[in-house]
């Protein structure tokens, strides 16, 4: 039986979301903390989840396609340690520590990681690869498994599409507008790329029912202030029955700081993403959202999106705000996701690796679909 699941695993202040249907293995960012592999931290190790879902046959991990939102370190952490960089027809003959390393398919960017206004000693292994690919493109070794390359965004070719019959996206951000970040002439730092993140809407069908996830980096809410004004003669586009909340449950994609230090909540802003498809989960991929002044995640960010949750069905609303890092008896598990013909099932048992084994069992909140 074919996996269809969709993984958000836990990373803190970061996002990994995984995607597996039609045997294709989507990842949108990552976040891989080297304190992961030290068994006297707390951080989980996701590496072999990975690696599991990722072997095409002995030595060989490949996965279809790595998004990355925006080039900032929390979307991007542990990228060299985990993937291999390189001309793929080198990678059968990889040196043996370096075994477990996965083959990127394809990579897809947003116009802004084409030409970064920085680079961090995290991204810029990353920028390499991306170089070298986007010197590749047009060309006939840039369409081999291991070269290839999209930049996505409004405007462009690949603002719709589809992997397989069964998945298919739409960008909603960035425009060209929002993804062309420069610094500002003397500042001592650099502009913030969250403005640049991509905003896709997958459509996922499995046995002729389709689930929607809406995946969307850092995008702020000047961001989410457009995407409502383009779309809200048309909030059909904007559904989905899964949201991972942008930047980690922030404030910022809701609301703007004002200058006494409080924060004036967007109506747009709130109403793109007060999009669900009949009961809606919202996933906050971020470390403990505690009644304090953090951000992210925010406090106030989170009771918007109950609020939003239990409009939807009121419910269980609480039980479908999930959070990776406190997701199993308050420490860090996968959210796991089994994706079928009535929508998004949630797992009991997180672990990708259990999913792989235990296929459409252990459901524990199946709602009801629009």
């Amino acid at each position: 039986m074919a996996l269809n699941n969709l993984t958000n695993f836990p990373v803190g202040n970061g996002d990994t979301t995984l995607i597996e249907v039609d045997e294709k293995t989507i990842l949108t960012d990552v976040n891989y903390r080297m304190g992961a592999v030290d068994p006297d931290e707390d951080e989980y190790d996701f590496a072999p989840d990975w690696q599991k879902a990722c072997l095409v046959s002995f030595k060989d991990y490949r996965l279809s396609v790595f998004v990355l939102t925006h080039p900032d370190v929390d979307h991007l952490r542990g990228f060299t340690e985990l993937f291999y960089c390189g001309d793929p027809d080198t990678y059968k003959n990889r040196k043996s520590g370096d075994e477990k390393l996965i083959l990127v398919e394809e990579m897809w960017i947003s116009p802004h990681a084409e030409a970064p206004n920085y680079e961090t000693d995290d991204s810029k292994l990353m920028f390499k690869e991306i170089d070298r690919r986007l010197a590749l493109r047009g060309t006939t070794s840039g369409e081999k498994d291991g070269n290839r390359i999209k930049t996505l965004d409004t405007d462009g070719d690949h603002k719709t599409g589809s992997l397989t019959a069964n998945i298919s996206w739409e960008v909603l951000a960035p425009t060209l507008d929002e993804a062309n970040i420069e610094d500002e002439e003397d500042s001592p730092e650099h502009a913030s790329s969250n403005d640049s993140s991509l905003v896709i809407r997958w459509m996922l069908k499995v046995d002729g029912g389709v689930t929607r996830v809406l995946i969307a980096g850092d995008a702020t809410v000047e961001v989410w202030d457009r995407i409502w004004n383009d779309y809200k003669r048309n909030t059909d586009r904007l559904k989905r029955h899964i949201l991972l909340a942008p930047h980690h449950c922030s404030r910022g994609v809701m609301a703007r700081k004002q200058e006494d230090d409080s924060y004036e909540f967007s109506d747009d802003a709130l109403r793109a993403l007060d999009q669900f498809d009949g009961d809606g989960f919202v996933v906050s991929s971020s470390k403990k959202v505690k009644r304090n002044d953090d951000n992210p995640p925010s406090w106030e960010a989170k009771q918007k999106y109950l609020g939003m949750l239990k409009k939807a069905k009121e419910k269980e609303h609480e039980n479908r705000f999930l959070n990776p890092d406190t997701h199993k008896d308050d420490k860090p598990e996968p959210v796991v996701f089994d994706l079928t013909k009535s929508g998004p099932v949630l797992k009991t048992a997180g672990t990708a690796s259990f999913a792989k084994n235990s296929l459409g069992s252990g459901a524990v909140i199946s709602p009801t679909y629009g």
